[in-house]
């Protein structure tokens, strides 16, 4: 099942990063993604990604906006994933995301 969490070392960092930039900016001819952006070092920003079996899926980062309130930004999902009918068989592609205790307080 994937699972949605932070990047663990500087490896997985950097593939999040890769995926951000290739989808959400080269993947539409744009350039000057800025992996160094002051929104991702926030301590209310959570960059995240969808992990399964080692494998990055997607990638997301919530800012929490208030006590009760997350913005889901920066959205990209791997392009092998994408406006794909053939789902998984366990459905990966559209898994409700449910956070848990715990689970956006830890930096990377």
């Amino acid at each position: 099942m994937p699972k949605l969490r932070p990047p663990s070392n500087q490896v997985e960092l950097a593939a999040l990063h890769d995926l951000r930039d290739s989808v959400l900016f080269m993947g539409r001819g744009r350039s000057g993604y800025d992996r160094h952006h002051p929104d991702d070092q926030s301590p209310n920003n959570h960059f995240m990604g969808f992990w399964q079996d080692g494998e990055l899926l997607g990638t997301l980062r919530v800012d929490l906006m208030d006590s009760e309130t997350a913005a889901l930004r920066l959205v990209a999902v791997a392009p092998h994933l994408q406006r794909t009918r053939n789902r998984s068989q366990d459905g990966h592609c559209c898994r409700k995301i449910h956070f848990g205790g715990g689970l956006l307080p830890s930096r990377y």
